[in-house]
């Protein structure tokens, strides 16, 4: 056999579609339903400008790291609950990375789950993300954001040829106003 060269080399797959480069990933391993691609998390903590121990993922599926709310039990959460009513104090958490089932039909078929609309996990996720924290929600759409947050931006995410592009989108909670200043 000869080595590869340029000319016989066998061809490489495409690199990945970003459109923003800090979520510049290696190319994903082979798909593996109800997780993030390789390496996300680690590239989003820059937006979300969080540790990565102090993120709290919603409806966390398949993940198996940090503080992790999911309605089913079969997800092992840290926390087993309704991600649109969670039981914690508002403005208590850091930032928040949401990654829903995207459709009512993928909510029933795939989870076993009522669907849970983007615009009642965004405003349950502005209640308990702290003044000046920050939400990641990725989904097929862009959302409007939440009570009392702004939109950052907007990321393009692919995993590979033959896939759907996901939105990241980032939202920011306001802060919260001084007494007695207008």
């Amino acid at each position: 056999d000869m080595p590869a060269t340029p000319s016989n080399a066998p061809p490489k797959p495409p690199a990945l579609l970003m459109l923003h480069p800090t979520l510049d990933l290696p190319p994903p391993p082979e798909p593996c339903f109800g997780q993030y691609p390789r390496g996300f998390i680690a590239a989003v903590l820059a937006e979300l400008r969080c540790a990565r121990d102090e993120v709290l993922h919603v409806c966390s599926g398949a993940l198996t790291e940090g503080w992790r709310v999911d309605l089913r039990q079969a997800a092992r959460p840290t926390l087993r609950a309704d991600c649109r009513a969670l039981p914690l104090r508002g403005g208590s958490i850091p930032a928040v990375l949401i990654d829903p089932p995207y459709t009512p039909e993928y909510a029933d078929r795939l989870y076993g789950t009522d669907y849970p609309t983007p615009a009642s996990l965004l405003r349950e996720a502005a209640r308990v993300v702290r003044p000046s924290g920050r939400i990641g929600f990725v989904h097929f759409i862009v959302p409007n954001p939440p009570p009392r947050s702004r939109l950052v931006q907007v990321i393009a995410l692919a995993v590979g040829c033959g896939y759907a592009l996901r939105a990241v989108t980032i939202f920011e909670r306001e802060q919260d106003a001084l007494p007695g200043i207008t």
